[in-house]
């Protein structure tokens, strides 16, 4: 459920109209065990309050805006990067932390988005794991890096269900994934129950040992209604760069049944997982994965949405 509020004094003050600001979130906290260790961790999303703002500004142009306040509940430190100091990584100090903060514009052809965001790997990536690349899914067929700081990304509108985007570092001090150089595009394709994703990526330093990276991510899916199933693949110039992924996800009601597999060179990982929804906000569920030469996971956790 989306809270709508209408910001008048301080927007007013600079643009002379006022903006839509929409408050949206999700609570969660999982209960994770590994080893014989057990501890609480984000869950599949993690804990966020996003305020999102809109504005028109005629002739079908657009001003938008989005911060998004992470923390951890069990804890209160930040779990993810921290966009006001363009860390994308995730050892970001503080209680809270910026994730997927920007602000841009927008029309009938596109938009054009300036901060911390997901990369078009990440997109690309979740349309292959059926899990959508959440945060306890082992999935190996993603892209390298999922958030990426001082970065520019244009999207474009949809015509006839493809959509091009293109995202381009602008800070060349960074030697990180997300560093000198990095630049990333996707093509996607969605026809009812259909998505198809690819989507490439490169930067010229990754570290003080290795020249640059580059990758190739895809994934495609299918919704029959009875059933989604989903298969994924990458390809890197790192060690173990081939990896490939299927899954399939089965209703009954308000239970969702959903298993995946994916493999990238000798490693094999499985993720089992049910879930239940008490509402249309509120979900539960538990889960488990299994790694080639790791222990095994479990986790239980519960997720709401406002």
């Amino acid at each position: 459920m989306k809270k709508t509020l209408v910001a008048f004094a301080t927007l007013a003050a600079f643009a002379g109209a006022h903006a839509e600001v929409a408050i949206t979130g999700v609570l969660e906290t999982s209960i994770y065990s590994k080893g014989g260790a057990t501890s609480l961790v984000p869950g599949t999303n993690g804990t966020e309050i996003d305020f999102g703002v809109s504005e028109d500004l005629g002739n079908g142009l657009k001003a938008m805006g989005s911060v998004a306040l992470l923390m951890n509940p069990y804890d209160g430190q930040a779990p993810y990067g921290n966009a006001a100091i363009g860390d994308s990584s995730s050892t970001a100090p503080g209680s809270t932390s910026l994730y997927n903060s920007y602000v841009g514009l927008s029309s009938s052809v596109g938009s054009l988005k300036l901060g911390q965001q997901f990369s078009p790997s990440f997109f690309a990536g979740a349309v292959g794991d059926i899990g959508g690349r959440n945060g306890l899914s082992s999935y190996q067929a993603g892209g390298l890096t999922g958030q990426v700081a001082n970065s520019a990304t244009i999207t474009s509108a949809s015509f006839s269900g493809l959509v091009v985007q293109y995202q381009k570092v602008l800070n060349n001090s960074i030697t990180a994934i997300q560093g000198k150089g990095y630049s990333g595009y996707s093509l996607t394709y969605t026809n009812g129950g259909l998505t198809a994703a690819y989507a490439g990526a490169k930067n010229s330093v990754y570290s003080t040992t290795t020249s640059g990276i580059t990758e190739q991510v895809y994934g495609l899916s299918y919704d029959f209604g009875v059933a989604k199933v989903s298969a994924g693949g990458s390809a890197k110039n790192t060690a173990k760069s081939a990896a490939s992924g299927v899954g399939i996800a089965v209703p009954f009601g308000a239970i969702t049944v959903a298993v995946g597999t994916s493999k990238q060179s000798t490693t094999t990982a499985t993720d089992y997982g049910v879930s239940y929804g008490f509402s249309k906000r509120t979900i539960g569920y538990v889960g488990m994965n299994t790694t080639t030469g790791a222990s095994n996971v479990t986790v239980a956790g519960i997720r709401h949405n406002f």
